[in-house]
């Protein structure tokens, strides 16, 4: 069977509305007030355009709207997939290759992200320049969409018009719009402590030594020092799985259990993390280091963890549902706890942290006997042979 194209979706998308907006905005958290300023002609689940990802994160609807805001027709994406769901790049860019067969001239793009720089204050508005991409991958590789190029001019991706449309805007609207260049890197970190200057220390990651070098001196300071590695794959796949062994000790922890049950969750959780990261192609080394260990101690014991906090109240006895409506903040752990389950299925390996996480979170089983299930399991011995 024939994958969904972009042009497939798009023409759909224009059967459902007369409208021909060239202007679209891609609403992120804490972004979808703005529909309350629309007047929606048409509104569409993204399960009725063929190929659109689901949405798997709190607070994105998963809609497209059509309609006018100020007399100006634009469409409107209410959420979007995202790569550190688990999603290749050709799902997380679908929905925007849509909008370019559709006639969609300019982009505008919104999302809520942290910063280093100690100027910018949360809530503040950052006008994009620049990116730094050292996530190690590009969405032009791989397969190319039927009607689409592979290459694109990126000459003007932050058009200098629409800047500046958008700084007489927040001055008009007298919101103070910072400006700044947008990077991707991992932890272990927590944006407050960051922020407020303590001590942190981090990996910058690229194939590209001198472009890691580069960034490694840009972003070191007195208490903020970075490390490089080449290992991409063992980077993102160590900043993405912590989240979920976080959630797990955190169940643990709501339960009422001790220290010692901690320990063997981030002890065994890194264990699986190196054997899926190994079975991908990454070094086994990347995982003893910030990305893999110190990322995961972080990320299972400390206070700030959104995805340890989520795992408390699960231990607690409460629904997954009620305890993702009550926080603003997203908690990775969630949906990645499916990605990675799905990713282990397709190498082969056994992850019984992450099968457990997902029976908890998706299959209605009951923390404690959870717990006893993964306790109780056929004894092996601790290293793989």
């Amino acid at each position: 069977m024939k994958e969904p194209s972009p042009a497939a979706s798009a023409a759909k998308l224009k059967k459902l509305s007369p409208l021909r907006p060239t202007l679209a905005i891609v609403l992120g958290s804490g972004f979808h007030h703005v529909l309350t300023e629309l007047e929606t002609l048409a509104e569409i689940p993204y399960e009725k355009l063929p190929g659109f990802p689901p949405v798997g994160v709190t607070g994105h609807a998963g809609r497209l709207l059509i309609g006018r805001i100020g007399g100006t027709e634009v469409i409107l994406l209410s959420g979007r997939a995202h790569f550190y769901e688990g999603h290749p790049m050709a799902v997380v860019t679908f929905a925007v290759r849509t909008l370019a067969a559709y006639g969609i001239g300019d982009l505008l793009l919104t999302n809520a992200a942290g910063g280093v720089n100690t100027s910018f204050r949360a809530g503040d508005f950052m006008l994009i320049t620049d990116h730094i991409n050292l996530m190690g991958v590009n969405p032009l590789r791989g397969v190319v969409p039927d009607g689409l190029a592979r290459f694109v001019d990126l000459t003007r991706t932050y058009d200098a018009d629409l800047r500046r449309l958008l700084q007489l805007a927040a001055r008009k609207c007298s919101i103070k719009l910072q400006r700044g260049v947008y990077l991707a890197l991992s932890g272990p970190s927590f944006a407050v402590e960051v922020v407020s200057g303590q001590p942190t220390a981090v990996v910058v990651a690229s194939k590209r030594e001198q472009a890691a070098a580069t960034t490694q001196r840009a972003f070191s300071s007195a208490y903020f020092r970075a490390y490089t590695h080449t290992d991409v794959i063992g980077v993102e796949l160590g900043g993405a799985l912590k989240n979920v062994m976080a959630v797990a000790t955190g169940i643990a922890e709501g339960l009422g259990l001790g220290f010692n049950a901690r320990a063997a969750l981030v002890t065994r959780g890194l264990a699986e993390m190196t054997r899926l990261g190994s079975a991908l192609g990454a070094e086994q080394s990347t995982f003893a280091g910030l990305a893999g260990l110190g990322d995961l101690v972080l990320t299972c014991t400390g206070s700030l963890s959104r995805n340890r906090a989520v795992g408390v109240e699960l231990g607690k006895g409460r629904k997954l549902d009620d305890v993702l409506r009550d926080r603003e903040t997203v908690a990775e752990g969630v949906v990645t706890a499916q990605s990675a389950r799905a990713l282990a299925a397709r190498e082969g390996i056994e992850m019984p942290i992450v099968d457990t996480v997902n029976r908890v979170l998706f299959e209605g089983q009951p923390a404690r006997s959870a717990i006893a299930a993964l306790m109780t399991r056929e004894l092996r011995a601790e290293v793989d042979r």
